[in-house]
């Protein structure tokens, strides 16, 4: 990992860490105006964002510009985080997946099942259920780095001790996001 994608990850888990603590500490008028602010802030950059994409698009080498920018985990998580990817959800999905399931070594297997819309369904293979919710978080971590509009739908295995490869249930999302106590 490169110096700035040290500093992009930081700086995203500080912001994820703000945005928590408003949600615990604030009260509620208070924190309904920092929602308004964060989301006029997000409209003044996603506007400038999409305007410096159709500048882009208009130059004759706009498509390898953009396929550079897109090449940068720091602003393809940026665009993609203000719905502006140039790369489709499919993709990127795709690539979340390859990570978490490079990311999980021998103790599982992560594999993309299908998307459609925003929703992003995988199947999670592990031996046991704490592997499994770890392979889940690396999903999730993954996704929101690459694919934050991303709704996952993880199909969690039943398994035995013995086999990675034992059947599958699908779980409620909702459940998931309990279990392994976070976010999307």
């Amino acid at each position: 990992m490169t110096e700035a994608q040290d500093r992009f990850g930081e700086s995203m888990g500080q912001l994820e860490r703000l945005l928590e603590e408003a949600e615990r500490g604030l009260p509620k008028p208070a924190l309904e105006q920092t929602r308004l602010l964060v989301s006029a802030v997000l409209d003044v950059h996603r506007e400038g964002l999409s305007a410096l994409l159709d500048v882009l698009r208009d130059r004759p080498d706009g498509d390898e510009l953009l396929g550079q920018i897109a090449g940068s985990q720091a602003a393809q998580s940026l665009l993609a985080m203000h719905e502006l990817s140039p790369e489709p959800l499919e993709s990127r999905a795709r690539q979340a997946v390859r990570l978490a399931d490079d990311a999980a070594g021998k103790v599982g297997v992560v594999e993309l099942v299908g998307v459609e819309g925003n929703r992003v369904e995988v199947r999670i293979r592990a031996n046991d259920g704490s592997r499994a919710t770890a392979i889940r978080q690396l999903v999730d971590s993954a996704l929101a780095q690459l694919a934050p509009e991303a709704e996952l739908v993880s199909d969690v295995p039943l398994t035995s001790p013995r086999s990675p490869r034992s059947p599958s249930q699908l779980v409620p999302l909702d459940r998931l996001r309990e279990s392994a106590g976070g976010r999307r």
